[in-house]
């Protein structure tokens, strides 16, 4: 099993193309996610481009170790609604340690400088190490991510729920269609439907590697404890591409449209009738963005 241990965590993860220092990127996914929800088609398509492209699963999922300490559903409300509040938020840590992390997984690969991409929680701890790391991050993709400012990061109830709601294991694979079918209306982009064959194969990947209810919660909580970033954000200097989907029900347009907004020649991308996921049909056009934002980052190195 592939994986490195930092900062007293083992992140398992997995490599395609020619990983190379300066032209590697790492996909950071999101809150609950794991290395094998990012779709082939982006992968194809960065690597075909020439890049190193390295999955992984964020501390506290999917291969990675577990973190300790329970989280019930009854602080996870007190804490969204201390985050709306504009309060402190407390958890195991934060997305300072998760950024700190990816860094830790590169210098174990040999890879000193590199290309942050990240979705939804992913994105933000991509945000977070172009802010504080910025000699090691050549470019960022945020994707369907925001800054922490509860005013244009709080979506439609129906998908903070169908995203924290307590699941039970999968009893059958057509019960796991169903259930998928159901996050997807909540949630995701129904406009770009998943054929039969990608959604059973989803399905028996998180049949495989059920989730952990307690990592997810300290994830969450990890998410809400670094709170309202955008004074950082704001002083992040790399080359900056900002996908997000028009009909994201659970972090809204304007979140990305703000972060955009923030970082000094930001190149936003506005996804019509994209949700909150990032369907196989979209991975090439991703994945070309972003090749042409790892360019961006070459002509200002040299």
């Amino acid at each position: 099993m592939p994986a490195i241990t930092t900062n007293g965590v083992t992140l398992y993860y997995e490599a395609y193309g020619k990983l190379s220092d300066g032209g590697t990127v790492f996909l950071i996914p999101g809150l609950g996610m794991q290395h094998w929800m990012w779709p082939d088609t982006l992968i194809e398509t960065l690597v075909k481009g020439g890049a190193g492209v390295v999955v992984m699963d964020n501390r506290d999922c999917g291969r990675s170790s577990r973190c300790s300490g329970r989280v019930s559903m009854g602080r996870v409300f007190g804490s969204i609604g201390r985050t709306l509040t504009r309060r402190p938020v407390s958890g195991v840590y934060g997305l300072e340690e998760m950024a700190s992390d990816v860094v830790g997984l590169a210098s174990g690969l040999g890879i000193r400088t590199f290309h942050a991409a990240g979705i939804s929680m992913g994105g933000m701890i991509a945000q977070v190490l172009a802010v504080r790391y910025p000699e090691s991050v050549l470019s960022l993709t945020s994707m369907s991510s925001a800054t922490g400012n509860p005013r244009t990061g709080l979506g439609k109830f129906s998908a903070i729920w169908a995203t924290i709601r307590p699941q039970s294991r999968l009893a059958s694979e057509s019960e796991g269609v169903k259930r998928l079918d159901r996050f997807i209306r909540a949630m995701g982009s129904v406009s770009y439907e998943r054929t039969d064959a990608e959604k059973r194969r989803l399905v028996r990947l998180m049949a495989r590697n059920p989730g952990d209810p307690d990592g997810f919660r300290r994830q969450l909580l990890a998410l809400l404890q670094s709170g309202d970033r955008r004074t950082q954000v704001s002083g992040i200097r790399v080359p900056t591409l900002v996908l997000h989907g028009l009909s994201d029900k659970l972090l809204p347009p304007r979140a990305g449209k703000e972060t955009a907004d923030l970082i000094s020649g930001a190149r936003l991308e506005m996804i019509p009738r994209l949700g909150h996921d990032l369907p196989p049909a979209l991975g090439a056009k991703y994945g070309h963005l972003m090749l042409e934002n790892f360019s961006r980052a070459s002509s200002v190195k040299h």
